[in-house]
């Protein structure tokens, strides 16, 4: 190889890395994004979690099936994973848009006119 040859290949595997590691990259901060405008900030451990768990059993069981069956199968199986995995949040973005909350109701209410808000019976 000569120098000329070297510079396109390790520029073509820069530009390679950089587009894998944004498209990688997009979900979960998404996710994350999703939860703080839905107001369920309860929820953030939990999706750190099943993104460690993820992430770990994810390389694991990539490198075992890449010597099962080859790197071929195994991109197509992430694929199909990261596909599932964008129905499903674009369902579930679209079924949580006009569901409210009864607790932020009172307190808007509350914060509208005092005098008529509804209290929580459970006081």
């Amino acid at each position: 190889m000569d120098g000329t040859s070297i510079i396109a290949v390790r520029a073509s595997m820069l530009v390679y890395l950089f587009l894998t590691g944004l498209v990688l990259g997009i979900p979960f901060p998404t996710l994350l994004r999703f939860l703080h405008a839905e107001n369920r900030q309860d929820i953030v451990p939990y999706a750190w979690g099943i993104n460690g768990i993820a992430s770990v059993t994810g390389s694991l069981f990539s490198v075992i099936l890449a010597k099962w069956f080859g790197w071929n199968l195994v991109l197509l199986f992430a694929g199909i994973v990261y596909l599932c995995t964008a129905v499903i949040f674009t369902r579930l973005r679209g079924t949580t848009r006009g569901i409210s909350d009864p607790e932020t109701e009172d307190a808007v209410s509350l914060m509208e006119d005092p005098d008529e808000a509804k209290l929580p019976l459970n006081v």
